[in-house]
């Protein structure tokens, strides 16, 4: 479910409690280009925003929002969501602890297998390293 991946990206911008402007501009260009996405209207993005910076805010855990985001989803779209979230995360070129720690959980909640997620480090490593 679509909405869904789009759920956890929006969570893992949120996971240190702030929508920096990078990882907002790369949620929505996936919204406009990445075809699972591509059908959720900006209204409704906007939306999700809204929901997560609400629950942030009201001191919700992370791993009660992902426990019902996980429910909607199959193993791949979890761990597509694992994958974007990720990117999500690394789009400032810095992982802090709370982002590492939403990964860590999403990884162990859903499943995701380690390998699996050493790849997406891996390709985030190459991609966003600063050396």
């Amino acid at each position: 479910m679509s909405i869904a991946i789009l759920q956890t990206m929006v969570l893992a911008a949120f996971a240190d409690g702030k929508l920096d402007p990078e990882e907002k501009n790369l949620i929505r260009t996936y919204q406009l280009l990445y075809p699972p996405l591509q059908d959720i209207p900006k209204e409704e993005l906007d939306e999700e925003m809204i929901n997560i910076a609400k629950k942030k805010a009201l001191k919700v855990k992370d791993r009660h929002i992902i426990e019902d985001i996980g429910e909607k989803m199959s193993k791949s779209e979890k761990e597509t969501a694992f994958a974007l979230a990720a990117e999500i995360c690394a789009s400032n070129f810095k992982f802090v602890p709370p982002e590492n720690d939403l990964l860590d959980f999403l990884q162990v909640n859903w499943g995701i297998k380690k390998n699996t997620a050493l790849a997406v480090y891996k390709s985030l490593k190459l991609r966003y390293a600063s050396k």
